[in-house]
């Protein structure tokens, strides 16, 4: 790792790559030369344990899954992902699981995200997804969030004068409870074409009126207990709710089903009558006058992965064949 120089590319085989976490450490590639350390096989190479980027630039992470096991026990480590004195860092299609507080922890600037399965990380309802404690900006896209203890992502900067935590871009994202969504106490921050399904808490939330000029556009809320959870000073517009308590709807709001190919199999495509084609604003993210709403709006490069992993460590999958051996051998019973 050490060798690496920009431009250059490590392949990493399948298999546990480590069990102790990884650190790494000044690696500094070049806007048009950066350095990639990719996985051969998509989610073929394994983490055990927290990777930690320092004084790195201009850095590719790809195709890894990351877990906080320790042998066979999950949530061994507390942070998944954290960052120390970096510039453009990008974790991309990457599995982010089993971490006892956060899958991602942040104070810094420059950070991508894209196209991550993060899931499944806390133990309660203060453990979360992400959990941002550094100002913008960052690009948080086309990531799918799922079982997680707490929120999604979690922007928090601990100080409540709302011009800290200032540009997160948060668009095409699929956040799927029981946790909340969304919440902040940043802002200028842009929450677009996001999916929010089932969230518990709130699929938006924003700590007090100092947090100001937040947009909140063209997203899908469904099944969620407070839709929408927001302070005067933001943009909340053109946004659709279905099934939800909406506290406050904003702008041109919609209401309906928005019309899934099949919610049951977790594919949140729209049917071609969804009525949330064509019903967005524009925002920058694409040429049309009419954007369609929601995380699958036709941009494949950002749409959020599918399926939806679930890791399990090769030494547990054995300890589980040991253990079915072990359990008694029950004569069918015919019940009159």
């Amino acid at each position: 790792i050490g060798q690496l120089r920009p431009g250059m590319t490590l392949r990493v085989g399948a298999g546990l790559w480590s069990e102790s976490g990884l650190t790494l450490s000044d690696l500094r590639g070049e806007v048009y030369a950066p350095i990639h350390i990719k996985a051969a096989k998509g989610l073929g190479a394994v983490i055990h344990g927290s990777v930690r980027f320092s004084n790195c630039d201009q850095l590719h992470l790809k195709g890894f899954r990351i877990a906080g096991f320790k042998g066979i026990k999950p949530f061994k480590a507390s942070e998944g992902l954290s960052w120390s004195g970096c510039g453009r860092t990008f974790v991309e299609d990457c599995e982010i699981t089993a971490f006892g507080h956060t899958g991602v922890s942040g104070s810094e600037q420059g950070v991508t995200l894209l196209r991550n399965w993060i899931h499944h990380n806390g133990i309660s309802g203060l453990n979360h997804g992400i959990y941002w404690a550094g100002e913008g900006p960052s690009w948080v896209i086309g990531n799918t969030f799922y079982g997680n203890a707490g929120w999604g992502f979690h922007n928090h900067q601990g100080a409540y004068d709302g011009w800290q935590g200032w540009k997160h871009n948060v668009h095409h994202n699929l956040f799927i409870g029981p946790g909340g969504a969304i919440v902040t106490t940043g802002s200028r921050g842009r929450y677009f074409n996001n999916t929010v399904i089932r969230a518990s808490n709130a699929a938006f939330w924003f700590y007090n009126d100092g947090h100001r000029d937040n947009q909140i556009a063209n997203n899908i809320i469904v099944e969620s207990a407070n839709s929408i959870h927001t302070r005067d000073g933001n943009t909340f517009t053109h946004n659709l709710t279905f099934g939800s308590n909406d506290t406050f709807l904003g702008e041109a709001p919609l209401k309906g089903d928005p019309l899934f190919v099949d919610s049951g199999k977790h594919d949140y495509r729209l049917k071609p009558e969804s009525p949330a084609l064509e019903a967005g604003k524009p925002v920058g993210l694409d040429d049309s006058l009419h954007p369609t709403l929601g995380a699958y709006d036709g941009n494949n490069q950002w749409a959020p992965p599918k399926p939806l992993p679930r890791y399990t460590p090769v030494a547990l999958m054995e300890e589980n064949k040991k253990l079915k051996k072990l359990e008694p051998k029950l004569p069918n019973l015919k019940i009159d």
